[in-house]
Parts: structure tokens; C-alpha cells; sequence
């Protein structure tokens, strides 16, 4: 399922705590759920860009009784989930609320947004703060990937180009990048029919 816009900012009204950020950060973003391990060293400030060259990921530590152990991967889903993606001021503005947090919380770690201890974050954390807070307004449970979903549809909609879409949010295939600019809803078209037609009134209605 996937996140409208009406929905998030409905979700933003109670959102809080510990995961707020993280939550917003995928929303503004675009990464991968998993691509959330990213460290103080990864941001740019100066380039206004972030680097995604890590991953949350669980590891067998005994296959035969099934225990797993969270760790800091370099192996990412695609050759092209390893780029980097724009510090838009909004993502700015963001990063420096959950510094500010982590600060006043005393949480020293390498991490951006680490757990409560300064170490490594679990995704499921972030996906039940996720869905604790889209039940406190009574929205349909959905996966944290619907986020991701809404900002390539921001981006579609408000006309960034396919390919530079496919660079930022890491798509391995440009067909999969387009399958979201096919996916036109009748909310689309009826916005867009009247946006053209408020541009071309005086010229051909007056």
C-alpha cells in the first residue's frame, strides 16, 4: 500500500519521539528502509549531499537454532543503490533536529540515527513507530516502503526527470523509475486538467 500525501501530513500531527526523524528522513529522502545505517562521515554539508554506501542487515550468528545478529553491511541491493542523494533544505533542516536530539538525549554515536544507546538502529523499530503512529489517526496499516513510495511520486509530480529520479533513489532499472510516471490517478488528471486549463483560459476562453 502506499501513503498519500493528505495521509502523511495527517501522520506528521502525531508523530514524535525517538524515530521521528527517521521517519521523516525516508519521506524526504526516498532511501531504503535498510539504507537508514548512515553515518556522521556520509553527510555533506558543504556538497549538500549524502552518501548511501551502507545497510542494516542480520546475519546468522547460529543457522541451526535460527539467532541472528544485527550488523553494518557494504552490500547493498544494487550497484546502483550505492550513489549519492541531494541535502535539499528540508533534508537539512531535518538532519540538524535529530543532531540537536541526539545532544540533548546525551546519545554520542557515528550513526545518524542510531538507538537509544548510540549503536546500530533496527529497521523494525523504525516500522513499529511507524505503524503505532498511523493507528493513533486511524490509517490503514502499511509497510515503512510506502514512504518511499510517496516521494518518488512527489518527485514525478512535480516534474523531476525520470533519469535523474532512477540516480537519486537508486533504481538498478530505468523501467521500474517509469512505472511511476504510468501511474496516473484520476486525482491526477482532474488536478492537471485544471491546472492547464487555468493557464490557457485568457488565450482561448475569454
Amino acid at each position: 500500500n502506499t501513503i498519500t500525501e493528505k495521509e502523511y501530513q495527517l501522520l506528521r500531527t502525531v508523530l514524535g519521539g525517538q524515530y521521528q526523524y527517521a521517519i521523516e528522513f525516508l519521506a524526504n529522502t526516498g532511501i531504503r528502509i535498510e539504507e537508514i545505517a548512515i553515518t556522521l562521515d556520509c553527510l555533506d554539508f558543504k556538497d549538500k549531499s549524502i552518501k548511501i554506501c551502507n545497510a542494516v542487515k542480520r546475519t546468522y550468528t547460529d543457522f541451526d537454532k535460527h539467532k541472528t545478529t544485527l550488523c553494518l553491511s557494504k552490500y547493498l541491493k544494487s550497484s546502483a543503490a550505492y550513489r549519492n542523494i541531494p541535502m535539499t533544505p528540508n533534508v537539512e533542516e531535518l538532519i540538524m533536529l535529530q543532531l540537536d536530539m541526539l545532544k540533548r538525549n546525551h546519545i554520542e554515536s557515528p550513526y545518524l540515527f542510531p538507538n537509544t544507546l548510540g549503536y546500530l538502529i533496527e529497521p523494525r523499530n523504525i516500522t513499529r513507530t511507524f505503524h503505532e503512529n498511523l493507528q493513533k489517526v486511524d490509517l490503514s496499516k502499511r509497510g515503512v516502503h510506502s514512504l518511499r513510495k510517496l516521494y518518488i511520486y512527489r518527485m514525478v509530480k512535480n516534474g523531476m526527470s525520470a533519469k535523474t529520479l532512477q540516480k537519486i533513489v537508486g533504481h538498478e532499472q530505468y523501467s521500474t523509475t517509469m512505472k511511476y510516471y504510468m501511474n496516473v490517478t484520476d486525482e491526477d488528471i482532474k488536478e492537471e486538467a485544471f491546472e492547464v486549463y487555468n493557464n490557457m483560459k485568457d488565450k482561448y476562453f475569454s
